[in-house]
């Protein structure tokens, strides 16, 4: 039996030890956004280490089958 999953909405907080500054990543429906400066400046498309790095520990958990 497989089971198909799809992360659809999460909010995740992002805290850097070295300077001790704290982002948060949300995903709403296919929408990343971080409220960090680099994704507020950032041109398409729109992402940051941030995102990439929450990104990247879901998708060991939850497989990306939307490609």
């Amino acid at each position: 039996m497989t089971l198909d999953m799809k992360l659809q909405s999460a909010r995740v907080n992002v805290y850097n030890n070295e300077n001790g500054n704290s982002y948060t990543v949300v995903k709403h429906d296919d929408l990343w956004i971080c409220d960090c400066e680099s994704f507020k400046f950032c041109i398409e498309p729109k992402s940051c280490k941030h995102i990439e790095r929450v990104t990247g520990m879901l998708w060991e958990i939850i497989p990306d089958n939307e490609e």
